[in-house]
C-alpha cells in the first residue's frame, strides 16, 4: 500500500513539474509580458541615470558654509533650485 502510495505522490509531482514547465514556457513566449519587461528595464535604466546624476552633483549632502565668498561662488554654479540658504 505504502509503494502505491509513492508511485501516486510521484507522478503527481511529476505531472505538477510538467504543467509549471507549460506555464512557464508559455509565459516565456508571452509578447506582451516581454513588452513589459522591455519598459520596465527601460525605466530602471533611466531612473539609475538620474540617480547618479545627482550624486555627482552632491544633491542631497548638507554643506555649512561660513565664508560669504564661497556661499557667492558656489551660488553662482548651481542653479537656484538646488540651493538652500539659510
Amino acid at each position: 500500500m505504502s509503494t502505491d502510495k509513492r508511485r501516486d505522490d510521484t507522478t503527481e509531482k511529476e505531472e505538477e513539474d510538467v504543467d509549471v514547465d507549460d506555464i512557464l514556457d508559455k509565459l516565456e513566449d508571452d509578447l506582451s509580458l516581454a513588452g513589459y519587461r522591455e519598459h520596465r528595464l527601460e525605466q530602471l535604466k533611466r531612473q539609475m541615470e538620474n540617480a547618479r546624476d545627482l550624486r555627482e552633483i552632491d544633491h542631497g549632502r548638507y554643506t555649512e558654509i561660513t565664508d560669504e565668498k564661497e556661499v557667492i561662488r558656489i551660488s553662482a554654479q548651481v542653479p537656484s533650485r538646488r540651493l538652500l540658504t539659510v
